[in-house]
């Protein structure tokens, strides 16, 4: 099973917000660099290890760096 490795930002406004955040939001903390990104053709992708992160962080979980 191949493992995702991006997530464009319809995807995470839908999955990780449940629609609670606006796409515009996230890409205004993707500019500011809040939200890691690169960019391929018009479309914004952003690494996968930053999404399980986030949920890590959303359910009380422990996030080491490092």
């Amino acid at each position: 099973m191949k493992t995702k490795k991006w997530f464009s930002i319809k995807e995470i406004q839908e999955d990780l917000f449940d629609g609670a955040i606006s796409k515009t939001t996230l890409l205004k903390r993707v500019a500011d660099g809040q939200i890691p990104s690169i960019r391929f053709a018009n479309k914004i992708f952003v690494p996968a290890c930053w999404v399980e992160q986030q949920l890590m962080v959303s359910q009380g979980k422990a996030v080491q760096h490092g």
